[in-house]
């Protein structure tokens, strides 16, 4: 069985909706997935953001088992496995940058992208909002900051 089947099998056994493989590792676990051997630093860890319908009820027993079954899979790769739903609005636009390695329901996974990528977009526009208006208050005087 090839190993893009292999993976779909464990994230359906999970109830999983979507996966991505993202970060520093992203091209290496790609690469991995289509049959190669790639070179693994030690420190090296391969992101994998898993998204759900529903956040299981039991999510740390199943967080607990998809880890382990996910290390296994994708040995010598350390794993560092996370629950976009559970992050915040960045991490999960970081997640959706990388590469799509499992969709269940392609209509589910667009709903999910677009939700994402809107709150990121209001985050990133209050923050940007709000660090003008804090520079603006120092030039006008509000604060003073001392350098030491």
């Amino acid at each position: 069985m090839r190993r893009q089947e292999r993976l779909t099998n464990i994230l359906r056994q999970y109830g999983v909706k979507a996966a991505y493989i993202f970060g520093s590792q992203k091209e290496a676990g790609m690469a991995f997935l289509k049959g190669n051997v790639p070179m693994v630093a030690e420190t090296a860890d391969l992101d994998i953001g898993v998204i759900f319908e529903k956040l299981p009820e039991d999510a740390f027993k199943i967080y607990g088992e998809l880890y382990a079954d996910l290390s296994l899979f994708f040995e010598p790769f350390g794993v560092d496995l996370v629950f976009l739903q559970e992050t915040g609005s960045l991490f999960q636009y970081e997640a959706i940058l990388g590469e799509v390695v499992y969709c269940e329901d392609e209509s589910f996974l667009e709903a999910y992208e677009e939700r994402a990528l809107k709150m990121a977009s209001d985050l990133s526009f209050k923050k940007n909002e709000f660090e003008t208006d804090f520079l603006e208050a120092i030039k006008d005087g509000y604060f003073e900051i001392e350098h030491r």
